[in-house]
């Protein structure tokens, strides 16, 4: 909506404006992040072909139907050169709604890190095996997940989460085989984060585990000229605006790693994201489109 009134509008503009749908910024339906904006900034994203989903689909195989449906609509990343990048967004946390404050200006996004770890065990019969002679893939998870609970919680400010836990042959009846679970892993300090990996590393070591890295992003810091052109647009629409950090991971920690990047954050109602009583107001949502209206006339003008 930003982009329409700005190109419809009477001024000359003095570059083009271009409006990116990005997908897979979450990593939902694979265990890779960000893969999108990766693919704009034409980064090689061979090592993420073999992953697969529910469906047994692979990533190599999505993707390639996904650009060659798409490519007669719209322009190669070959087509752009990118100079800026804005993204508006919604907070995803409470402390816009907490100050009762309009909109929030990103100064810093936390880095990642995210790893599928893999236990092996002897799958058998629930019924006929004895309690001693189990190789329990599910006994040792639980003791890892403990463990690395308990070490990860040492770390200030660390942000860990055990999101996904899949057991196979995930049958009432048989003793586990493989446990696989995911862990993420964020810290706006980069050598806090490399700390907490190498935590990780021994632990799963320790347990003859499998590690595998699907997600390596470092903090990135936001351009400051485009913080206070924000900071700007909002005095001259009369929203109320404060500086924060980004505790979720968003395309503009791989944009801003190349091209001058910011983000505004809009209020969320509750500090609630990533369920189902996700919500942000109609008003807030029109504030933060404002702002990024009143942004981009300036950038292009």
């Amino acid at each position: 909506m930003s982009v329409s009134q700005v190109t419809k509008s009477e001024q000359r503009l003095r570059q083009p404006l271009v409006a990116v749908i990005f997908s897979e910024e979450e990593g939902s339906r694979f265990d890779a992040t960000f893969t999108g904006s990766q693919y704009l900034l034409e980064r090689d994203l061979k090592g993420f072909d073999a992953l697969d989903d529910v469906q047994g689909q692979t990533f190599g195989q999505v993707r390639q139907a996904a650009v060659a449906a798409l490519s007669p609509f719209v322009q190669t990343a070959s087509c752009l050169k990118i100079t800026q990048y804005l993204e508006l967004h919604i907070e995803q946390g409470p402390i816009l709604e907490n100050t009762g404050t309009n909109i929030g200006i990103v100064t810093t996004i936390v880095g990642q890190e995210r790893f599928l770890i893999q236990l092996v065990g002897q799958a058998n019969h629930a019924g006929t095996t004895p309690m001693d002679c189990r190789d329990d893939a599910c006994q040792q998870a639980v003791s890892l997940l403990a463990d690395l609970y308990r070490e990860l919680a040492q770390i200030p400010d660390l942000r860990y989460t055990i999101g996904k836990v899949q057991l196979e042959p995930n049958v009432a009846n048989v003793i586990p085989g493989l446990v696989t679970f995911s862990l993420d892993l964020r810290h706006q300090d980069q050598s806090v984060l490399s700390e907490a990996v190498g935590v990780v590393a021994k632990l799963v070591d320790r347990y003859r585990a499998k590690l595998e890295r699907t997600t390596a992003v470092m903090p990135t810091q936001m351009d400051m000229g485009l913080q206070g052109e924000i900071a700007e647009a909002c005095q001259s629409v009369g929203l109320t605006h404060q500086f924060l950090s980004s505790g979720a991971g968003h395309d503009a920690q791989v944009m801003g790693e190349q091209v001058p990047t910011a983000v505004i954050f809009v209020p969320s109602v509750g500090g609630v994201s990533h369920v189902p009583d996700e919500k942000t107001t109609p008003a807030d949502l029109e504030n933060g489109q404002r702002v990024l209206t009143a942004v981009l006339a300036k950038l292009v003008g």
